[in-house]
């Protein structure tokens, strides 16, 4: 099945400028793949909900995570390749993409912003194609998504000692 996102673009966006189509064509393609994705249950086992403990939950899906982060892979390479989700994949790695495509959709909303100054996209589409954009999204980039904590000293010397 070969299916191209210039062709999409073209033919459901065709006044935009071309890296703003492709991007709005992105965000088109991770919201279908988003209502398409079959429901996944959520697979943390106790939801803390008093604020002291909420990093419990956070703390216990990215170990979930880390135990699924080859099925989660797998599943976005299969989707990226078949234009389909993968009908037996796990409920929790299914949970897990959802989380992925929502921030993906979140984060090309942002990308696919007209610039007032070139008139089309701010940031251009590479060279790689559409997929493998789609695809560093759901893997890659969502797992770089936070900057690299800086260490913190525990103490400073005072300018005296």
């Amino acid at each position: 099945m070969s299916f191209s996102l210039r062709i999409y673009a073209k033919n459901n966006m065709p006044n935009a400028p071309n890296d703003l189509e492709l991007w709005n064509a992105i965000h088109s393609i991770l919201r279908e793949a988003k209502d398409s994705l079959p429901w996944g249950d959520d697979p943390r086992t106790i939801g803390w909900d008093h604020p002291d403990e909420l990093w419990k939950n956070d703390a216990e899906l990215e170990n979930i995570e880390s135990e699924l982060i080859d099925d989660i892979h797998s599943l976005a390479l299969k989707f990226c390749e078949n234009r389909e989700w993968f009908k037996k994949s796990k409920s929790a790695v299914r949970f897990l993409m959802d989380q992925r495509l929502t921030w993906a959709i979140s984060f090309i909303r942002v990308l696919a912003i007209p610039s007032t100054k070139i008139g089309g996209a701010a940031v251009w589409l590479p060279d790689s194609g559409g997929w493998d954009v789609i695809h560093w999204l759901l893997t890659d980039a969502y797992e770089n998504r936070f900057p690299p904590s800086e260490s913190i000293p525990m103490y400073y010397s005072s300018p005296l000692d």
